[in-house]
């Protein structure tokens, strides 16, 4: 079931990139940056993605709609504490390319570890010019502060983390 879920999301979301109306730079991939880096790092692998009974995640949540434009995050939840601290996860690829599935793995291993984690989608370069990138994140921070129970955060204790972005 969960492979089928799997697969299900993968084929919504290539329907979904079939029909925007933007150029998607898709060069930044987890596969492409492997590929690059296993030249001079032999010892590196892509990890497994594994579940952890007290994570729960929930995926392509919507935080905020511009226009015809929806913007979604993936949620990694630590659930046995009512107020965990939060960390916000920023996909790597300069603004420019990238997605927000890339942070998955390490949005889990953070949420087994005690935090509430979201790996949030935000308009690249192609689509919207600076500064709207960075005004997504915010309002994606401002969403998961106002939801802050639903998630199981503590407001006041929320981070950044991110790649190359």
């Amino acid at each position: 079931m969960r492979k089928f879920k799997l697969i299900l999301a993968l084929f919504f979301n290539v329907i979904v990139m079939q029909s925007q109306q933007y150029k998607v730079d898709t060069s930044y991939t987890i596969k492409s940056t492997y590929a690059k880096l296993i030249k001079k790092y032999p010892f590196i692998t892509i990890p497994e993605i594994k579940a952890n009974p007290d994570v729960t995640e929930t995926f392509d949540l919507v935080y905020n709609k511009k226009q015809d434009r929806t913007l979604h995050f993936d949620a990694f939840i630590h659930t046995k504490k009512k107020k965990n601290p939060a960390v916000i996860l920023i996909h790597g690829g300069g603004w420019r390319s990238g997605n927000k599935s890339q942070m998955q793995f390490i949005g889990k291993e953070i949420a087994a570890k005690g935090y509430s984690c979201f790996a949030i989608e935000y308009r690249l370069s192609l689509e919207a010019k600076y500064p709207e990138g960075v005004i997504d994140v915010k309002n994606a921070i401002k969403f998961i502060k106002d939801n802050a129970a639903k998630f199981n955060v503590d407001p006041n204790k929320i981070a950044v983390l991110g790649c190359s972005s």
